[in-house]
């Protein structure tokens, strides 16, 4: 059972990165104000949004070695503090170029957050619940989107679009300031035991690489072979997950005839769903993991993640090939549950299943690469899937979506025979 203290730095962590996103999507949950009100073309926003993106991506991959070098607190707190000043920014102009530059500006502070919070968490919690932790630190993405449309758009409605935007600026500069107090990185100040090398396998301390590059150590995880499958079979998942979210009303409109109100209760059921999926993977695992037997931690979670592949499979199967508009409601919309559940789980466990895998100075690499890969999967879910849904129409594209859950499978299976190298060479060091 938990102590006050990790509690309180669970919530502090899941607060500090929902309000992260909060401010991050801040700008797409206003985005009709805007046009209205500062005559701006629709088609020109896209350059703001894209420039966001591209800074998240370069960011968020060079942070987890900061996380690695520097003070986790300190990056989180240096996030939310330049999310806020940017957000701040913004609101004083009109102009799309000034639009870009301060929104890519914010995309560099937002990279910052997620591996400082991986790498708290890790300090905090034991191997045994960390899964458990995990996931529910992740849903703190989902209802941030569940909830930030909702409130920012009805402060845009009444008060204008920068009021929509300044209040969340605001509350991210409060709770950087109130972190100084509630949040802590290193158990040990208060007598609780550390449980950063517990999940590392690192428990000499003294033979911590810390003093090695950051180039040989993205070096050492990218030439892995157990990382680098790890790495795209997350591509896969983080595609599937993309191209469900931004593509799947498109379909259900235009190729079966849905109404517009239905698909997006199926969306919104997706996300429940991920919700759920997120938190029973986090605990199947964490239960699976401590079972008696030879077998290693990080392999009787990816065979979770492998169960949970095949109900990827299964649900797109019957998404694609049994859904219909006039399918029974329930049905449709239980299917949507079931991708949102079956897709996020396995993308928690790969998040888990990384950083468990590599010595504890290497944490931040693995997760930044992970990273990597699955900003890739999204890329790939925009502009690539849309040529080929102008070719191909979009239900050959969801049957080749379906397949690619296929491969994800047969990944998750060979991952479970493998073992990570890194973690069987840092091992041989200790014992010379």
């Amino acid at each position: 059972m938990p102590n006050f203290r990790q509690l309180l730095q669970l919530a502090s962590l899941y607060v500090g990165y929902g309000l992260s996103v909060f401010v991050r999507k801040s700008f797409t949950f206003v985005l009709p104000d805007v046009i209205n009100s500062t005559g701006v073309e629709r088609s020109q926003l896209g350059l703001v949004t894209s420039s966001q993106c591209i800074a998240y991506s370069v960011s968020k991959f060079f942070s987890g070695f900061l996380a690695d070098q520097y003070r986790p607190k300190l990056l989180l707190q240096l996030s939310l503090i330049g999310s806020a000043l940017t957000a701040f920014a913004f609101t004083g102009f009109n102009s799309v170029w000034m639009f870009s530059i301060f929104w890519f500006l914010n995309g560099l502070c937002q990279g910052l957050s997620w591996p400082a919070c991986a790498k708290i968490l890790m300090a905090w919690f034991p191997p045994d619940n960390f899964a458990t932790v995990w996931s529910i630190l992740s849903t703190s993405i989902n209802v941030s989107g569940s909830i930030g449309p909702l409130f920012i758009t009805t402060i845009a409605l009444h008060y204008g679009w920068r009021l929509g935007m300044i209040i969340p600026a605001c509350s991210a500069l409060v709770l950087a300031v109130i972190f100084t107090v509630t949040l802590q990185e290193d158990p040990s100040q208060f007598g609780l035991q550390n449980y950063q090398e517990e999940h590392s396998g690192d428990k000499d301390k003294s033979i911590n690489k810390k003093d090695e590059t950051n180039i040989s150590q993205v070096t050492s995880v990218f030439l892995d072979p157990f990382l680098f499958l790890l790495g795209i079979s997350y591509l896969i998942l983080c595609g599937i997950r993309t191209c469900m979210m931004d593509w799947s009303h498109l379909y259900l409109i235009e190729e079966k005839q849905f109404s517009p109100i239905l698909s997006s209760t199926i969306a919104s059921s997706m996300e429940v769903g991920g919700i759920v999926g997120s938190i029973v993977s986090g605990i199947w695992s964490d239960k699976a993991s401590i079972s008696p037997g030879s077998v290693s931690r990080v392999k009787c979670r990816l065979n979770v993640a492998r169960n949970f592949c095949f109900g990827v499979t299964l649900s797109l199967y019957l998404f694609v090939h049994h859904m219909h508009h006039y399918s029974n409601e329930i049905f449709v919309v239980l299917v949507g549950f079931a991708i949102g559940f079956f897709v996020y789980g396995p993308l928690t466990i790969s998040g888990v299943a990384a950083l468990e895998s590599v010595p504890g100075h290497m944490c931040g690499a693995a997760s930044s690469v992970c990273s990597a890969f699955g900003n890739a999967g999204g890329v790939i879910a925009g502009l690539p899937v849309t040529y080929l849904a102008s070719h191909r129409g979009w239900h050959q594209t969801f049957v080749y979506i379906c397949y690619l859950s296929l491969v994800s499978l047969a990944l998750f299976w060979q991952l479970g025979r493998m073992q990570c190298q890194l973690k069987q060479d840092d091992t041989k060091d200790k014992t010379s």
